[in-house]
């Protein structure tokens, strides 16, 4: 029965992790989002880009590492 329970901290833990990842995830999205419509905004009224440049590749990386590798590869095929 114990071990039943711990079972089910874990996979509920496990469950609690991925939903806080997911929603760093959406929080980081909406930032990169805010941020292309301030620059597109000051773009349009200024006709000059601002001094913080859009989100390096790096960040495309750090989201991509949040999820699992099938979804990286899907569509696909090995050679």
């Amino acid at each position: 029965m114990a071990q039943k329970r711990q079972k089910q901290h874990l996979k509920s833990d496990e469950a609690l992790h991925f939903s806080e990842d997911r929603v760093q995830l959406l929080e980081t999205v909406r930032q990169m989002i805010d941020s292309e419509f301030e620059r597109r905004e000051h773009e349009r009224n200024h006709n000059v880009y601002p001094v913080n440049p859009p989100p390096c590749r790096g960040l495309w990386r750090r989201l991509l590492s949040l999820f699992p590798h099938s979804y990286h590869n899907k569509g696909i095929k090995n050679s």
